[in-house]
């Protein structure tokens, strides 16, 4: 006897596996949390090159034009490690300034966006989205358009089998899927 899993039957186990793994990257990304060290270095690595002692890094940096004195007036807990003292406490960060006060720096500071400018880093990403959208509108049109439409764009599309098309909408339901991660996590 033969079993046969309807096209229903597939499109639900392309979706469990394609929403599972993605519910569990972003419960991962959501609860992420920096590691703490409680270990002190004890070793630097500068140019390249590990330094465990002063010696050396001053040696390297004078065989460069540099002096460890000027060093070390810039880089206080490289020079803790190197020395083998405890690392400098860390200034607070600076706190997060309200929009408003954020809106007047800017219209002050006459930057690009406010003169007009574009930022190319948000036009790729916009890019990005626009086509990645458009990949997914058309591996969903593929996965679930009559054989007949199919034809009409390619003549050997009418053959493909249905493995092909639920893959296909696997896929734009995983990129689908992983654009909205994206955006909740950003």
């Amino acid at each position: 006897m033969e079993v046969r899993i309807s096209h229903s039957a597939w499109m639900a186990i392309a979706l469990l596996t394609i929403v599972v793994p993605w519910f569990f990257v972003a419960r991962t990304i959501d609860r992420a949390r920096p590691v703490k060290v409680s270990t002190q270095p004890r070793a630097l690595v500068w140019g390249g090159l590990v330094f465990s002692s002063q010696e050396p890094l001053g040696h390297w940096l004078r065989s460069r034009g540099a002096s460890y004195g000027h060093w070390l007036a810039s880089h206080p807990a490289g020079a803790a490690v190197l020395e083998h003292r405890p690392l400098p406490t860390p200034a607070a960060p600076p706190k997060p300034e309200t929009p408003a006060a954020t809106a007047a720096k800017s219209s002050r500071s006459g930057s690009e966006s406010s003169k007009g400018g574009i930022d190319s880093r948000r036009l790729l990403v916009e890019i990005a989205g626009v086509l990645l959208a458009v990949l997914t509108t058309a591996l969903v049109v593929f996965a679930i358009a009559p054989r007949r439409v199919l034809a009409w764009v390619r003549p050997e599309w009418e053959s493909l089998g249905g493995d092909t098309r639920i893959v296909a909408f696997a896929v734009a339901l995983s990129v689908a899927v992983g654009a909205l991660v994206t955006q909740l996590a950003g």
